[in-house]
């Protein structure tokens, strides 16, 4: 089947008018995703990955290579839940992914009541449950929209149950907009209309972000969950603080509007997260009241930060061809700190006089100098140099300039780095600062 039919199809199947027959177990609705966790739970308008299957799987749109992700759920005493996503994009503007979950419900005593109104212990039951799921998301501009399937099968109680769940999502993230917001359905197919309140299950949310990505940046977002198994609704939010796009510290609250005298430390919730490389790595604890304390633990991998889409010849760009951030960007501060290139300058020359002017705030005159230095092709300078004057480049058109396109063209500047010199940090930052940014595909 072609990729370009697999999308109709699927949000067909995910508008299909149904109403909950029974209740989804308890365990289906803790949250997969670790830095959601740490936020309250809210998470349907922050782009994850490949988690937004779950959580919102119109932000699978913005999906750019592939990512994997494994999750360990410590929950309560003895239970536990596993976690596997798998997400990528397929073409430009779209993205799916897979999700399988177990969970673990520890041991539990059976037993009946004789005759003679004494209690007998029978056998012991092992309840726990799969959840198998599949999502697409498409962006067109700064919106998305997304559906999903998962079918979620109940084991071990001796009345074994199945539900099929499908999702639909709804996204909006201009690329140059410090706000962005979501909403996600769920409903249960099949069955009747006898619990109607539980057959849907909606929750908006915005998130705000604020700050640089390449030094202190931070985001908060705000959720409602109104209906589903949440019969009267939660409020949901937190706030997470991130340092060079590598190290992050979250916390979050949600409030049960069922169960206000249980407020307090009941819902409140913290983590952390670091990303090296390829690797992340996020941890989450949530506060259960008198039940206790849930961790959860994940590992995600990033296989590729580019695009699939085809990529063109690797030539260094003209500078007449690229242009230069416009003469609405920061102005430059008198020339006494000026580094004039040589006579004739070669490459080196024209680095130093870009990389000297960024410092010193000039930053139109830093893109001319390492626009001029990038299109002289000198065998005798090492590539490092070439790639940290992509990576200058890309971070200059993402921070300071004010074209329309800054972004695309920021991206193309990274991704150029990274193919002279993989190991190019600076343009491996900016990438994942521009993921947080949700972007327009370039």
């Amino acid at each position: 089947m072609r990729v370009g039919l697999l999308f109709p199809l699927a949000l067909g199947l995910a508008f299909v008018p149904g109403f909950m027959r029974a209740s989804t177990p308890a365990w289906a609705d803790l949250d997969p995703n670790v830095r959601s966790v740490a936020l309250g739970g809210a998470g349907a308008a922050i782009p994850l990955g490949a988690d937004s299957a779950v959580l919102n799987p119109a932000f699978l749109g913005w999906s750019e290579g592939a990512e994997g992700v494994l999750m360990h759920n410590a929950w309560l005493e003895d239970s536990t839940l596993e976690h596997a996503a798998l997400g990528t994009s397929l073409t430009r503007g779209l993205g799916g992914a897979l999700v399988v979950d177990h969970a673990s419900l520890g041991s539990v005593q059976g037993t009946v009541v004789g005759s003679g109104g004494g209690v007998f212990e029978t056998e012991i039951f092992h309840p726990g449950g799969t959840r198998l799921g599949a999502a697409l998301g498409k962006r067109w501009g700064p919106f998305g929209l997304g559906a999903s399937l998962q079918g979620i099968w109940e084991t071990g109680t001796g009345v074994n149950g199945s539900h099929v769940l499908w999702g639909s999502g709804l996204a909006w993230a201009p690329s140059r907009s410090l706000i962005s917001g979501g909403v996600y359905l769920q409903g249960e197919a099949g069955g009747s209309a006898s619990n109607p309140r539980k057959s849907l299950a909606v929750r908006p949310a915005l998130t705000a972000r604020w700050g640089n990505p390449d030094a202190s940046a931070w985001v908060a977002t705000m959720e409602g969950s109104f209906g589903g198994n949440d019969l009267k609704g939660s409020i949901l939010g937190g706030v997470e603080w991130g340092y060079l796009s590598k190290y992050f510290v979250r916390v979050g609250y949600r409030q049960f509007m069922d169960q206000a005298e249980l407020a307090g430390v009941r819902g409140l919730s913290a983590g952390a997260g670091w990303e090296v490389s390829a690797l992340q790595i996020d941890y989450a604890f949530t506060s259960m009241g008198s039940l206790g304390v849930g961790h959860q633990l994940s590992l995600s991998v990033h296989f590729s930060g580019k695009p699939r889409a085809k990529r063109t010849e690797k030539k260094r760009p003209n500078p007449a061809q690229v242009g230069s951030p416009d003469t609405n960007a920061v102005q430059p501060v008198p020339d006494s700190t000026r580094v004039a290139a040589a006579t004739g300058g070669g490459m080196m020359d024209y680095y130093r006089e870009g990389q000297a002017a960024l410092k010193a705030g000039r930053y139109k005159e830093s893109a001319e100098a390492l626009l001029k230095a990038v299109a002289i092709q000198d065998t005798d300078v090492k590539g490092f140099y070439y790639a940290e004057a992509y990576s200058t480049l890309g971070r200059l058109y993402q921070h300071y300039a004010k074209s329309p396109n800054r972004l695309s063209k920021a991206r193309i500047y990274y991704l150029k780095a990274l193919d002279i010199d993989s190991k190019t940090a600076s343009a491996k930052n900016g990438l994942k600062s521009l993921d947080r940014e949700m972007p327009q595909a370039p």
